[in-house]
């Protein structure tokens, strides 16, 4: 996971309660293929703007792998949102609405 320390703040709870999630495949370059990058960016709840807060390189999209990351964010963040954004990844939606702590969490999916 890449970030700074600043912006991991941006995933505890009393900080943003909406977030934007993406995999981005072409940006990676050619030499780390097998390589994808799930994109993390918040809505900041008392500033009205949205900030790119955290990074991941995965190997693999598959459910099991989104529910780690989503345990890993939890245990250190008590990362809990209420609304996350997302396009239509289906591992990604079914780990949102399965994982115990994201039970809150509304899914909406974005057209681009």
């Amino acid at each position: 996971m890449f970030s700074i320390k600043e912006n991991l703040e941006y995933l505890r709870p009393e900080k943003v309660d909406e977030y934007f999630i993406d995999v981005i495949f072409k940006i990676i370059p050619k030499i780390h293929k097998p390589y994808k990058l799930l994109t993390i960016s918040a809505i900041i709840k008392d500033k009205f703007i949205t900030k790119p807060i955290a990074f991941i390189c995965l190997k693999t999209m598959y459910y099991e792998t989104y529910v780690k990351i989503f345990a890993f964010l939890n245990e250190l963040f008590l990362f809990s949102p209420i609304i996350i954004h997302t396009d239509f990844e289906s591992a990604l939606i079914k780990a949102i609405k399965n994982c115990t702590f994201l039970k809150k969490a509304y899914t909406y999916y974005m057209y681009i």
